[in-house]
Order: structure tokens, then sequence, then C-alpha cells
């Protein structure tokens, strides 16, 4: 199985390939990949300290005080998150190109090929 470090290496040698293509659409996959997995890292707000009264509107008091640990993904966690957004580049594309939006749906659809490739 492939660890956490592997899919971050890869995913970021894809940009750093994309950038240098110019290849706006492989672009924007992998820096929206990316992002979905730094957002699958944030943690719950239930989770955070509990605001003060006090001379700052819902601030907590001492330094460091409302710093809370980002959750820690297991490779599962990425790959999971790799399918949603295969998953929702494909119903996306599809219900594009049912709305006669066939440029669109075409690169939706060029997007998921490559985090199909990524996936195999």
């Amino acid at each position: 199985m492939r660890d956490v470090t592997w899919w971050r290496t890869t995913l970021k040698q894809a940009l750093r390939d994309g950038l240098r293509a110019r290849d706006a659409s492989a672009v924007s996959l992998w820096r929206e990949t990316l992002s979905a997995i730094e957002h699958a890292e944030a943690v719950d707000v239930a989770h955070a300290p509990r605001a003060e009264d006090g001379p700052i509107a819902g601030a907590v008091r001492g330094l460091g005080a409302a710093e809370v640990a980002r959750r820690t993904l297991s490779p599962g966690d990425i790959e999971q998150v790799l399918r949603r957004e295969l998953a929702e580049r494909r119903g996306a594309a599809d219900e594009l190109a049912r709305l006669g939006k066939a440029g669109e749906a075409a690169r939706l659809r060029t997007q998921a090929a490559l985090l199909e490739r990524l996936l195999a």
C-alpha cells in the first residue's frame, strides 16, 4: 500500500509537471486535489478552545492557546479523498454534457482520467 509521503510527493510532482507543461487543466486538478487533502486534515470546530470574554472578541487567552493540531490522515483517507474528487468530476462532467456544455465536460473527463491513472 502507498504511504502518505508517497501520495503527497506524487501529487506535488504532478503539479510541478503540469506547471512546466503549462497544462491549466492538470494544474487546476492537482491544486484542487491537494487542497481537498488539506481540507480533510482540518479539525472540527467543536475541538477548538472556547472563546473568552475580554478586550478582543472571540479571543482565547494565552500564547498559542487557540492552536489545535491538524488531523493526521492515513493512506486510506487520502485515497478516499481522491476517489471522492474523481466521483465529483465524473458527476459534474455528466451533468455538463447533459446541459450541452461538451467542452467543459471533456475537461472534467480528462481530469478524471488523470485521477484514475493515479489511483490505478
